[in-house]
C-alpha cells in the first residue's frame, strides 16, 4: 500500500474580490509546479506565478523554522539561492535547493548528531572534572633549571658563520702557474702525430727507469746466469745415463742409427719390423723391440739409453743371484 503524501502547507490566495481558494503544498512538491497547476486550474495570468512561487518559498521558510527551530540559517540561505536560479531557468527546471520533506529530514538527522555529539563530549567533560575533584596526587614537575653554556657551540656557530659568509663572496684567487703557456709559440709548428710518439719514448723510459729502481730495492741479489749452449739430444743421454761410458754410449748410438729413426728422432713399431735385426743386436736389445712392437710406442735416443740402463741393470742383478756363494765368499 502506497504512503500517501503528508499536506505540509495550505495557502488561502484571493483570487478575485469576491473568491478565494486554497492551495495545498505537499510534502515532495515543487513550488514552481504547485503555482503552475494552480494558475491552469483557475485561469490565472503568467504575471501571478512569480508571486505565487515566492509566497509558497517564503512559507516554506516558516515551516522550515518552526519545525527545526533555530538551526536552519544555513538551509534558509540555500533556499534563497536556490530562489535566484529558478528565476533565471523560466520555472523550467526542477529546483536544486533542496527543499524536498527529505532533505529537510536529513538536515534535521545532522542537527541532531550534532547535538548527541555535542552531549556527549559535555558528559565526559563532566566525568573528568569529577575524577579530578576526586583525585588525591599531584604531579612532579621537574624544576627549571639554566644549563651551563658551552664553549663549542658559540664555536661551531661562528664556524658555520664563517664557511656562509665564503659562500657567499668568493674570498680567494686560484694559483695560475707563471710558467704554463711558455714556448707555445714553438709547439705549433710541430706535428701531433710526432708529438705523441715523442711523449710515449719519453713515458716509456720513465717506466722502465722506476720499473728498474723498484726491482733493484726488492731484490737485493743478482744469481749468476751462465748461457745456456745449444745441446743435442746425444748429450742430453750422457748426462742422464751417467752409468754408461763413452764407448757404450756410441754403441747405442750406433744401435739408435741403425734402427732409422723417423723424421721426430724417434724409434717406433713401422721402423723396427722394417729392418732386419741381427742376432748380437736382438741377445741385447729384444726385449725393447718386443715392446716396441707389442705396445705400439715410440722411444726417443733418450728414452732408449734409459731402457737400455734399466735392462742391464736387471741382468746384472740376475747375474748376481745366480752366482754360487762359495765363489762370492772368495
Amino acid at each position: 500500500m502506497e504512503k500517501i503524501p503528508r499536506v505540509i502547507l495550505i495557502l488561502n490566495v484571493k483570487i478575485s474580490s469576491t473568491r478565494s481558494e486554497d492551495m495545498h503544498i505537499y510534502e515532495n512538491d515543487e513550488p514552481e509546479e504547485v503555482a503552475e497547476q494552480f494558475c491552469h486550474k483557475f485561469s490565472l495570468p503568467k504575471e501571478v506565478k512569480p508571486i505565487l512561487i515566492k509566497s509558497i518559498e517564503d512559507n516554506l521558510d516558516i515551516f522550515i523554522d518552526e519545525e527545526l527551530g533555530n538551526t536552519t540559517t544555513n538551509l534558509s540561505s540555500t533556499v534563497t539561492h536556490t530562489k535566484n536560479q529558478n528565476f533565471k531557468q523560466n520555472y523550467h527546471k526542477r529546483s536544486e535547493s533542496g527543499r524536498n520533506y527529505g532533505e529537510l529530514l536529513y538536515t534535521k538527522g545532522l542537527i541532531m548528531k550534532q547535538k548527541v555529539e555535542h552531549m556527549i563530549q559535555a558528559q565526559r567533560q563532566n566525568m573528568l572534572e569529577i575524577e579530578m575533584k576526586n583525585s588525591t596526587f599531584t604531579p612532579k614537575i621537574t624544576p627549571y633549571n639554566i644549563k651551563t653554556r658551552n664553549t663549542s657551540s658559540g664555536y661551531s656557530r661562528k664556524r658555520s658563520q664563517i664557511l656562509i659568509d665564503e659562500i657567499n663572496v668568493c674570498t680567494f684567487q686560484p694559483k695560475i702557474n707563471k710558467y704554463r703557456g711558455r714556448g707555445k709559440e714553438n709547439t705549433e709548428n710541430i706535428d701531433k702525430c710526432v708529438k705523441l710518439y715523442k711523449e710515449a719514448e719519453v713515458l716509456k723510459k720513465k717506466l722502465e727507469s722506476k720499473r728498474e729502481k723498484i726491482f733493484n730495492e726488492i731484490y737485493t741479489f743478482k744469481p749468476n746466469v751462465i748461457k745456456k749452449r745449444g745441446i743435442s739430444p746425444m748429450g742430453n743421454c750422457m748426462k742422464s745415463c751417467g752409468y754408461l761410458t763413452k764407448d757404450k754410449i756410441q754403441q747405442l748410438k750406433n744401435i739408435f742409427m741403425f734402427l732409422n729413426p723417423d723424421c721426430n728422432g724417434c724409434i717406433n713399431k713401422n721402423t723396427v719390423s722394417q729392418i732386419r735385426i741381427p742376432d748380437k743386436m736382438y741377445m741385447k736389445c729384444g726385449r725393447i723391440f718386443d715392446e716396441l712392437i707389442e705396445l705400439d710406442e715410440s722411444l726417443t735416443f733418450d728414452e732408449f739409453c734409459k731402457a737400455m740402463e734399466i735392462l742391464e741393470r736387471e741382468e746384472f742383478y740376475m747375474n748376481f743371484k745366480t752366482i754360487p756363494l762359495e765363489v762370492v765368499d772368495v
